[in-house]
């Protein structure tokens, strides 16, 4: 997964359009700062680090996905490449 200079550029914030909704979503998690204790950008912006998949799934995902399951969340990203 690009960082968040790559995700602006190729327009998957908010809005964007011709962007997959998995997408846009997923950008919107990793930006929030209320996430960044469980979720945030890798140092060199080129991918992201979930801390506790369990919390994660727990608080997060239901707040953007019909689903808290992380194996789901994995399968959408994987789908990405």
């Amino acid at each position: 997964m690009d960082g968040p200079g790559a995700a602006a550029a190729a327009g998957a914030g908010p809005g964007a359009s011709n962007v997959p909704a998995f997408l846009t979503k997923l950008w919107t998690l990793v930006e929030d700062p209320d996430t960044d204790s469980l979720i945030c950008w890798s140092p060199s912006g080129s991918s992201f680090h979930v801390f506790d998949q369990g919390q994660f799934s727990k608080e997060v995902l239901p707040k953007y996905f019909k689903h808290n399951n992380m194996a789901s969340f994995v399968r959408q990203l994987n789908m990405c490449e």
